[in-house]
């Protein structure tokens, strides 16, 4: 599975996408902190008159555009690319990590623990942004001076807030190879939790895993750039996703400042769902996989149900051209 999942062009390509923005973030970085940049400044001259610099829409010396600041937008994006990249993937990986834990339980103590539901199911119905606002608002005026706590609880909030349904997908995936004949079987033998999970559970969890991964890696950058919006994320995790709300006030008198932001956002959500694409094209492959799953029973479905409403739009157009 694996060895497909890196000769699959759609995942490598979104891969290298990603690698290679954060290799050219980290040089950059490291090369402002070594050189001085020099700032465009706000005002020439020429034949003794002075001439507005900066801001300056796009040109091909800037092709992103100059900031109120006088700094050089491509460069100032390329330089804060590699923060949320991180920092969605640290959170994605935290988030899987502990629905993993909590799925498991939750499946195989379904009987006991099954009252969760409704918690979990109250879960999707509550916007992220929202909810990420209401835990934000009043707590970052009380650590506007303590930027590590404020670092951190932010970063605990992004976690948990995706964990409730993530937790109950994972744990309807493994509810439902738990009763498939071989675990029925092995439960027989007197085979225990931990010798089910890492004998007939981890096999079939482990490439979803990847999956998962990249679908909430979507949903974290997602969650960032509206956060952001409300100048509710550091420029540690948002970097230059952040750099949209820094930016808000002079959207209308200065448009370009935000190009490179948004475009470098677009690039990020491209990028998530390219990764996406391929993984889930590889797993789709693997029948075994695709026997014992909840996921790529749903996602079937959508897919019978798309071709169907195809079908039923070209026998319109026939009915209608017949006409």
């Amino acid at each position: 599975m694996f060895k497909k999942l890196l000769t699959n062009k759609r995942f490598l390509a979104g891969l290298s996408i990603l690698i290679l923005l954060v290799v050219s973030s980290y040089m950059l970085d490291s090369y402002s902190k070594t050189h001085k940049i020099e700032r465009i400044p706000e005002f020439s001259y020429k034949d003794n008159m002075p001439i507005r610099t900066a801001p300056a829409p796009p040109s091909l010396s800037h092709p992103l555009g100059v900031d109120a600041g006088g700094y050089d937008v491509l460069r100032t994006v390329l330089t804060h690319a590699k923060a949320p990249i991180i920092s969605a993937f640290l959170i994605s990986l935290m988030r899987i990590t502990i629905s993993l834990i909590f799925a498991f339980f939750y499946a195989y103590f379904y009987r006991g623990v099954r009252w969760f539901n409704w918690l979990f199911e109250s879960f999707q119905y509550v916007p992220p942004t929202l909810l990420g606002i209401l835990l934000l608002s009043h707590v970052q005026y009380l650590l506007m001076d303590q930027k590590s706590e404020w670092f951190i609880y932010v970063i605990t909030v992004l976690i948990l807030i995706g964990i409730p349904n993530l937790t109950q997908l994972i744990g309807n995936e493994i509810r439902l190879l738990l009763h498939n004949e071989f675990v029925t079987g092995s439960k027989v033998l007197g085979g225990g939790i931990f010798h089910i999970f890492k004998t007939h559970i981890r096999p079939y969890l482990l490439p979803k895993i990847f999956l998962w991964l990249n679908q909430q890696l979507l949903q974290v950058l997602v969650l960032i750039m509206h956060l952001s919006l409300f100048h509710m994320i550091l420029i540690e995790i948002g970097g230059s996703i952040f750099l949209i709300s820094s930016n808000f006030q002079l959207l209308i008198l200065t448009p370009w400042v935000t190009y490179g932001p948004v475009l470098f956002f677009t690039l990020l959500v491209l990028v998530a769902y390219m990764m996406s694409s391929g993984v889930q094209s590889v797993l789709q492959t693997e029948n075994k996989l695709a026997e014992h799953s909840l996921l790529f029973s749903m996602i079937r479905k959508e897919q019978q149900e798309q071709c169907t409403k195809r079908k039923g739009l070209l026998k319109r157009k026939q009915v209608h051209i017949g006409k």
